[in-house]
């Protein structure tokens, strides 16, 4: 059976690298996101472009017909907004008549978390498992891409000022994320399962700065700032309103210890250990 996999936000940095593995194992993809001129790109390599807006249920459904699996990837969007934006999403796909749904959650979903966006993914993962549609659920790791773009920023500094306390965090790739969550979305044996996607190895901050100094022959400390202070230099003139305090949040998360599980699920869907934070920074900065 040939299928068609949606992509949601595929204009953003996970999305799209989902929607260019899924065209490289010769998938029929559907791009889906708010502005098409930012996927051109995918549009030129094959995919079918869609306008998709999670805060407009009929576009969504027009964006799904015809599709048998749909990849839901969360907007930035408050934890309110996010929950009704995902109950009309489950509500449009099932409306086209979409067989499965793989939804790209994020590690620290559990009641106990101290990451404040958490409520809407516990929200999340329950909506999908009782949709009625197969389903499949990865929890995300940390990013490890923006931490190594700012790493010019981080040498500048001097430090590494995360309020992460003694916390690790098994970093891992976009792209190995993009790559199992689009094995996930082509894979019958993925459906009803749970994945917890992480990089190979749990690292603190004062490993992680070591690195840095190696990679880019600077001196770098962990040297961590008051969630405070870390939430005003997260300040950004277009950035939502609730972003710093949820970031603060995070790296709250990341001292309890929330991201230091290390598991092999990236290469049980890929075939493939992910890339650790070395050989990443080597082949950016090195």
């Amino acid at each position: 059976m040939t299928r068609k996999v949606f992509v949601s936000g595929a204009s953003g940095a996970l999305g799209g690298r989902i929607a260019g593995h899924l065209l490289d194992a010769d998938v029929a993809v559907v791009a889906g996101a708010r502005r098409l001129e930012r996927i051109e790109p995918l549009r030129v390599r094959g995919a079918e472009a869609r306008r998709f807006d999670y805060d407009d249920p009929t576009l969504m459904r027009i964006a799904f017909e015809g599709c048998d699996t749909a990849i839901l990837i969360p907007t930035f969007a408050p934890v309110v907004d996010r929950v009704r934006q995902h109950f009309d999403a489950l509500t449009a796909a099932r409306e086209a008549s979409v067989r499965k749904v793989v939804f790209a959650s994020f590690l620290p979903a559990t009641p106990e978390s101290h990451f404040t966006v958490s409520p809407f993914m516990l929200f999340a993962e329950a909506t999908v498992r009782q949709s009625g549609m197969a389903w499949a659920i990865l929890r995300d790791g940390l990013y490890l891409d923006p931490l190594a773009d700012w790493v010019p920023e981080i040498v500048s500094m001097g430090r590494i000022p995360y309020p992460a306390g003694e916390g690790r965090v098994a970093y891992v790739t976009r792209d190995d994320l993009a790559e199992a969550i689009a094995q996930a979305a082509l894979s019958d044996a993925a459906n009803g399962r749970l994945y917890r996607l992480t990089g190979p190895k749990a690292q603190g901050f004062v490993e992680i700065a070591g690195i840095i100094s190696d990679v880019t022959g600077k001196p770098v400390l962990y040297d961590p700032m008051s969630e405070q202070d870390f939430a005003r230099l997260c300040e950004e003139p277009e950035a939502p309103d609730y972003l710093p305090t949820a970031l603060a949040s995070l790296y709250r998360a990341v001292a309890a210890g929330e991201f230091d599980l290390v598991t092999d699920d990236i290469e049980t869907l890929t075939g493939r250990a992910p890339e650790d934070v070395e050989s990443y920074l080597k082949r950016k900065y090195g």
